[in-house]
Parts: C-alpha cells; sequence; structure tokens
C-alpha cells in the first residue's frame, strides 16, 4: 500500500513537470526542481534541529520545544531567500540570465506575497516559543501568547484525554477548565513519562 502511494505520489510530480514544460519551458521545470530539491532537503535539517531541542532544562523546569510544523513555518522566509538565490544563479549559469539578486528585494516589497511568507512565519515563531509549557516534580505552568503564565499543580488535574480527530492532548482541570497540548511537540514524550509517574494517564480512546 505504501508503495503505491509512493508511486502515485511520483506520478503526480512527472505530471506536473510535464504540463509545466510544456506550458513554460524549461526555465519553469528547472526551477521547479530546484524547490523541491531544497525541500528534500530542509525537512531533515529541521527534524534534526526537533530532536536538538527536543527538552530543554533550565534551573529545574523542564521545556517542551517547537514542533516540526513550527520549526517549518517560522523558516519560511529563510527557504524562500535561499531557493530564490538558488534560482538566480542556476539561471545564470544554464540559460546565461543576469546575475541579478534585486528581484529576492522585490518579491519581498510585494505586500500580498509577504502575507504568504511572514504571517505563517510568525504565527509559527509565537505558537513554537512564545507559547510555552514547562513542568517540575510539583506541576505545570503554561504561558500563552501573551505572555501571561497559569500555574497548575499535578493534583489539579481531574484527566487527560487524547482527541485522535483533531491530534491534541486535553488536560481536564478541578476548575473546569482545559489546557491543550500538541503530542506532536518536541519533548512530549518525556512529559507524558512524567504524568504517569504522577499518576497520570492519558485516555487514547476520544
Amino acid at each position: 500500500m505504501q508503495n503505491k502511494k509512493l508511486w502515485l505520489a511520483l506520478a503526480f510530480v512527472v505530471a506536473l513537470f510535464v504540463v509545466g514544460y510544456y506550458s513554460n519551458g524549461l526555465k519553469f521545470v528547472i526551477n521547479q526542481s530546484v524547490m523541491v530539491a531544497l525541500l528534500w532537503i530542509w525537512f531533515p535539517v529541521i527534524r534534526s534541529l526537533v530532536k536538538r531541542h527536543d527538552v530543554h532544562r533550565e534551573n529545574g523546569w523542564k521545556i517542551l520545544g517547537p514542533s516540526l510544523f513550527h520549526w517549518g513555518l517560522a523558516t519560511i522566509p529563510i527557504f524562500v531567500a535561499i531557493d530564490m538565490v538558488l534560482v538566480v544563479v542556476i539561471d545564470h549559469f544554464v540559460f546565461g540570465d543576469p546575475l541579478y539578486f534585486g528581484s529576492i528585494v522585490i518579491f519581498y516589497d510585494m505586500p500580498v506575497l509577504n502575507l504568504f511568507v511572514f504571517l505563517p512565519c510568525l504565527y509559527g515563531i509565537i505558537f513554537g516559543w512564545v507559547w510555552r509549557l514547562r513542568w517540575n516534580e510539583l506541576g505545570i505552568e503554561r504561558r500563552n501568547i501573551f505572555f501571561q503564565k497559569r500555574w497548575i499543580a499535578w493534583s489539579d488535574i481531574v484527566s487527560v484525554s487524547r482527541w485522535n480527530w483533531h491530534d491534541v492532548i486535553v488536560a481536564k482541570l478541578l476548575d473546569g477548565s482545559h489546557v491543550f497540548v500538541s503530542p506532536s511537540r518536541a519533548g512530549f514524550a518525556e512529559l507524558e513519562k512524567d504524568a504517569r509517574r504522577m499518576n497520570i494517564a492519558i485516555d487514547h480512546d476520544h
């Protein structure tokens, strides 16, 4: 089944390149190939960053790190800039185009395109680094995106369940409120292990 999906994805990519070649020419195909190759390298790099920043320890606290999703969004402007530099260099040596990097500056001067680059980046930074959850032997401290902190003792947690439809962990507290945590965040496995040590188990049946 996995091989079938892989071949279907490969056939889809090839079809896109064929259509691109006959509609926009060889330069378009090469430029898109550069982007695909860069993506092929980019994701393993980001994955290694997630592993390297798994759980940060500070003064007795353990702190969840950003997820692969957050790293990906936060680095979009860097990815776009590198891709455009590579395209300019390759077009210069393959097609004889002038070695002009002003197109990168022009791109970042376009407000509409900037929305598609910097808004996701801002989202990744806010929810990956500004939002924070850390814990120690006594309980959990959550900081929201407005830098407001809330202390939660382990004994204040009534139940923890996983909403599979949204892939999120939900902790119900004594006062009836809820705390939401993404299990894809770096270091979540260690948080779950420490929670189990405090006799708090996650119900995965939701």
